[in-house]
């Protein structure tokens, strides 16, 4: 048996079922979802989401791990951030 590599990305409906789990934990922990389109500006990779207001960081990397997510993003008025779930590493720009 061939161990799958971190990051790799699952088949579509094994991501789409995922995606829907997620979105059921950030309803049951009390915050509004909107649809969201995660994409690194160095690839043409690019994975449907969630954006939520209100969560913290360590909140949404918890909700990372659990779901085998390598980073998750964070965006404020002025900074657009791109947080390690399995490490501790973050990456930065100002708009």
């Amino acid at each position: 048996m061939t161990q799958k590599k971190s990051h790799e990305t699952p088949r579509p409906e094994i991501n789409e079922s995922q995606n829907e789990k997620l979105r059921s934990d950030i309803t049951k922990l009390g915050f509004d979802s909107m649809h969201a389109l995660g994409s690194d500006p160095n690839s043409d990779h690019a994975e449907k989401s969630w954006a939520v207001i209100g969560l913290s960081n360590e909140e949404a990397i918890y909700l990372g791990k659990k779901y085998g997510q390598v980073a998750v993003f964070l965006i404020t008025e002025s900074q657009q951030s791109v947080l390690g779930c399995f490490s501790d590493w973050e990456v930065s720009r100002r708009f």
